[in-house]
């Protein structure tokens, strides 16, 4: 369904704490399955946002720094508190019905962290609702 890739913090360089995420057909099959859309991840996020700001570290910070563009692949952009910080749409070395989101600006541990931490909460709420009961 997805893949991680290039998980490895490096604090000790700038930019040297990103990743990508690469979604296969098979998580866009699974988004389809669900009645997911942009208006719930968006109030699902407003009701969130103030623990994992408050998990992570960030103080005063308001909770809309936290945003997901939704799209038939679910999560196609997330962005996180920190200058223009965030996973961004590419289609880069993907084959047809794939997509890979691949680091903007993303220059500390925490907000990797929190990226890591939004998309797992999307992935959760997918396999949730399309579960086999």
């Amino acid at each position: 369904m997805y893949r991680i890739d290039s998980w490895h913090p490096d604090v000790s360089k700038m930019g040297g704490c990103g990743f990508s995420i690469k979604l296969f057909k098979e998580f866009k099959e699974k988004v389809a399955q669900t009645d997911l859309t942009q208006e719930k991840i968006d109030t699902g996020i407003k009701r969130m946002s103030p623990y994992w700001l408050k998990d992570h570290g960030y103080k005063d910070v308001d909770y809309s720094r936290i945003s997901v563009r939704w799209g038939e692949f679910g999560p196609e952009h997330i962005t996180v508190p920190g200058n223009a910080c965030g996973l961004d749409k590419s289609t880069f070395m993907c084959d047809k019905d794939e997509i890979l989101l691949v680091p903007h600006n993303v220059d500390s541990l925490r907000q990797m962290s929190l990226l890591l931490t939004v998309f797992c909460w999307i992935e959760s709420l997918i396999y949730l609702q399309t579960l086999k009961l």
